[in-house]
C-alpha cells in the first residue's frame, strides 16, 4: 500500500489530482463550446462526440478491459449519454443567448446532482465536505439568481 518501500504496491490516490485534471478538461470544454460560432449548429457537440467516442475507443483496445456485467449496465449506460448529449445542447444554446460567465458557473454545479443521486438512489450518507459542499453551491446559485 501506500508509504511501503514495495516499488510494485499499489498508491491510493485522494482524487486531486484526478479532479484537478477533470475540471480543468471541463473549463476548456464549456470554453471552447461558448466560442463555437452561432452558425456552426449543432456541429460542436457531433465532434465533440466523435472526439471521446475514438478516445475512449482507442483506451479500450489499448487496455482491453474486462466487459463483465456491461449487458446489465447497458440501459443506465445510454441514459446518461443521452442525458449528457442533451445538456451539452443545452449549455451550447444557453450560452448563445446569455453570458458564459453565469452559464459556466451554473453548468459547474452538476457535481451536486450526482451527489444528491448517490444518496437518493445508492442511499450513500454525506460526507462532511459533501454536505458543506452542497451547501455552498446552493447558497451559490441564490446569490446568481439574486443578481
Amino acid at each position: 500500500g501506500a508509504g511501503t518501500d514495495d516499488p510494485t504496491a499499489r498508491h491510493e490516490s485522494s482524487g486531486i489530482i484526478e479532479a484537478l485534471g477533470a475540471g480543468i478538461g471541463f473549463g476548456f470544454f464549456f470554453v471552447l463550446l461558448a466560442e463555437a460560432g452561432s452558425d456552426s449548429g449543432l456541429y460542436p457537440i457531433l465532434f465533440a462526440r466523435v472526439g471521446s467516442l475514438a478516445l475512449v475507443g482507442t483506451i479500450i483496445l489499448i487496455k482491453r478491459p474486462s466487459i463483465a456485467g456491461l449487458r446489465e449496465s447497458r440501459a443506465g449506460i445510454i441514459v446518461a449519454g443521452v442525458l449528457d448529449v442533451a445538456a451539452n445542447v443545452l449549455y451550447l444554446l444557453a450560452t448563445r443567448q446569455g453570458l458564459l460567465s453565469l452559464v459556466a458557473v451554473l453548468t459547474s454545479m452538476y457535481p451536486a446532482t450526482t451527489v444528491l443521486l448517490a444518496r437518493t438512489v445508492l442511499h450513500e450518507r454525506f460526507a462532511r465536505a459533501q454536505a458543506v459542499g452542497l451547501i455552498l453551491a446552493a447558497a451559490a446559485v441564490a446569490l446568481i439568481a439574486t443578481g
